[in-house]
């Protein structure tokens, strides 16, 4: 397999290549996490793959684009890529090399008992291939990432549930977003980069767009049909996937926690931060 999100996902279709870098981190029963690494360059050809499973993948580094049978998606650090079982999809990189996903794959008894309440049918396909990441699509997320970290099984099995409930509520909620031509995402594909080499930098709109040649009301609206959120959005909450990746991986203090993942103060990041997870930064690290 190839690419991170592609090969995570399923059985290579084409041929048989370099695989990534595949760690099963936790399983329980009808669900198996598992971090991946991809090696894949800039320019390397894509490859057709199958989803083997029903799958919610976490990107939380890197870039890439995705094209299935249910349409195309830039998936970026902090997106969701989805996966109906049965489906084959390609995916490149056009920015950097690479990228590392969490991967959450589902059997198909598990799938249908939580797709039946949250998402009205047992036989539930994901309508594009990213969900959009509403505020408890993200806490969810933290509290999976969360409860990975740690050894307790019920705590574990809980988040997972959560975690696929919670997606399959919003993703059955949501109509399937409109994208723009690829010479627009190649564009946003850029901005997305520079925001987050320099996440600490207060953006306006017209400087964003500036990078794109696109006018503010062009720039707002192509970046909303790529990236399902508009760019403050993208800004907030890629500040506060960072401070939760510092918090949990290492002992800074909460103050310098919020100075590197571009909060101006300590206020304005508690309250940013318990806002989009329900926890303080404190409470996290407890």
């Amino acid at each position: 397999m190839h690419h991170v999100a592609s090969l995570i996902l399923g059985e290579n279709c084409a041929l048989d290549i370099q695989a990534p870098i595949v760690n099963d981190i936790a399983s329980g029963r009808g669900w198996r996490a598992r971090n991946i690494a991809c090696r894949a360059k800039v320019g390397e050809p894509a490859f057709e793959e199958l989803h083997q499973h029903h799958v919610i993948a976490i990107v939380k580094s890197g870039m890439f684009n995705y094209h299935g049978k249910k349409g195309r998606a830039l998936l970026h650090s902090g997106a969701l890529l989805v996966g109906n079982v049965g489906h084959c999809y390609s995916c490149g990189h056009n920015h950097n090399n690479g990228d590392d996903c969490l991967a959450i794959q589902f059997d198909d008894t598990l799938y249908a008992e939580v797709a039946s309440s949250s998402a009205g049918s047992m036989a539930f396909e994901f309508r594009s291939p990213q969900v959009p990441i509403q505020r408890e699509v993200f806490a969810a997320v933290v509290v999976l990432e969360t409860a990975l970290k740690q050894s307790n099984r019920m705590l574990q099995d809980q988040a997972v549930l959560q975690y696929l409930e919670t997606v399959l509520q919003n993703a059955s909620q949501s109509a399937s977003p409109k994208t723009a031509s690829h010479r627009c995402s190649r564009k946003i594909e850029n901005v997305i980069g520079l925001i987050e080499e320099r996440i600490a930098e207060n953006f306006s709109l017209q400087d964003l767009a500036d990078i794109t040649d696109l006018s503010r009301y062009h720039f707002l609206r192509v970046f909303k049909q790529e990236v399902g959120m508009t760019p403050h959005q993208f800004i907030l909450l890629t500040r506060i996937r960072r401070a939760v990746v510092l918090l949990t991986t290492t002992k800074l203090p909460i103050i310098e926690v919020g100075l590197a993942s571009g909060f101006s103060d300590l206020s304005t990041f508690n309250k940013t931060f318990k806002a989009h997870t329900g926890k303080t930064p404190r409470m996290l690290r407890q």
